[in-house]
C-alpha cells in the first residue's frame, strides 16, 4: 500500500501540518511519489520528520520528550501530539491483515498515534465504520446461537476457524463471533458511520506491522557514523538490511544459499 497523506498536530511548532504525497503520473513529467519540504531556517522542517519517526516503527524511540510538548502542560490531554497516516492503493493481502481488515474506507485506510505526555506510549486508533450486533444480545448458550437464522452461518465460520466447540458465551466469543460476523458481512452485523476507534486489530503491535518503516539521517551528524556498515545503526546499514529484506529475500539465488 502507499503513502498517501500525513497530517501532524501539536508537535513542537506545527499547531496542525498536513501534506499529501503526490503519485507518478506519465502525464505529468518529472512527477514522481515523493514530496520535498522546502523552507528557511527554523520553519519546522526537521520537526516534520522527528514527528513521523516518532510515530513509525524502526526509530530509536517511540515515546515523546519533553521538547516536544510546545504548550502547557494542562492542555495535553486536549491537544497531544497526533501523527496521522492515509494509505491508498491498498493491495489484497493487506487487507487481509488484522490492524487493516474492514478499516478500509473508499480505498483509504486511516490510522493515528496519539501522545499525552512525555515519556508516553503511544495510543493507537483506526478510521473505520461502527457496527452494531443488536440481535446478539440474550444470546446465552451455542443452542440459543444455533436457533437464530442471523448468527447460524457465523457460528459455522467460528467452528472453522477456532476448531473448538463452546457451550455458553463469554465476552471472548462475542467478540469473536462480532469480528467474524463483520469479516464475512453477515446481515447481524449493522453498519454504522465511521469514527476513530482504538487499538486496530485488538493487539498493539498489530498496528505497527503495517506502517512503513523510517530511516532517519539527522541534519548533523559524523559521516562516518552515518557510512559505516559495520556500526548496527548506520543509516548504510539500515538501508542495506531494508533492501535484502524486502527485495532480495525472495531472489532464488539467495534462496539456494540459504
Amino acid at each position: 500500500m502507499r503513502l498517501s497523506r500525513i497530517v501532524i498536530r501539536h508537535f513542537k511548532a506545527h499547531a496542525e501540518i498536513a501534506f499529501t504525497i503526490p503519485k507518478t503520473d506519465e502525464n505529468r513529467p518529472g512527477s514522481a511519489n515523493f514530496v520535498s519540504i522546502v523552507g528557511e531556517n527554523n520553519a519546522g522542517k526537521s520537526s516534520i520528520l522527528e514527528a513521523i519517526h516518532l510515530a513509525c516503527p524502526g526509530g530509536e524511540t517511540s515515546v515523546p520528550l519533553q521538547e516536544h510538548f510546545p504548550y502547557d502542560v494542562d492542555q495535553r490531554r486536549e491537544n497531544p501530539i497526533e501523527v496521522e497516516f492515509h494509505f491508498d492503493e491498498i493491495a489484497e493481502q493487506d487487507k487481509l491483515k488484522h490492524a487493516i481488515r474492514n478499516h478500509v474506507i473508499d480505498g483509504v485506510y486511516r490510522v493515528k498515534k496519539l501522545w499525552v505526555k512525555p515519556g508516553a506510549k503511544p495510543e493507537h486508533y483506526v478510521f473505520a465504520p461502527q457496527f452494531t450486533f443488536p440481535s446478539l444480545a440474550g444470546l446465552k448458550l451455542r443452542e440459543d446461537i444455533e436457533r437464530n437464522d442471523e448468527w447460524r452461518a457465523v457460528l459455522k465460520e467460528y467452528d472453522l476457524r477456532e476448531k473448538v466447540t463452546f457451550t455458553k458465551m463469554n465476552k471472548n466469543i462475542t467478540s469473536d463471533l462480532e469480528q467474524i460476523a463483520i469479516d464475512i458481512g453477515a446481515p447481524c452485523a449493522v453498519k454504522g458511520d465511521s469514527e476513530w476507534s482504538p487499538n486496530p486489530g485488538g493487539i498493539r503491535a498489530n498496528l505497527d506491522t503495517v506502517l512503513p518503516r523510517v530511516i532517519f539521517v539527522p541534519a548533523i551528524q559524523a559521516t562516518g557514523d552515518v557510512a559505516d556498515v559495520g556500526k548496527k545503526q548506520s543509516t548504510v546499514r539500515k538501508i542495506v538490511n531494508m533492501m535484502f529484506e524486502e527485495q532480495l529475500a525472495d531472489n532464488e539465488i539467495v534462496s539456494a544459499f540459504r
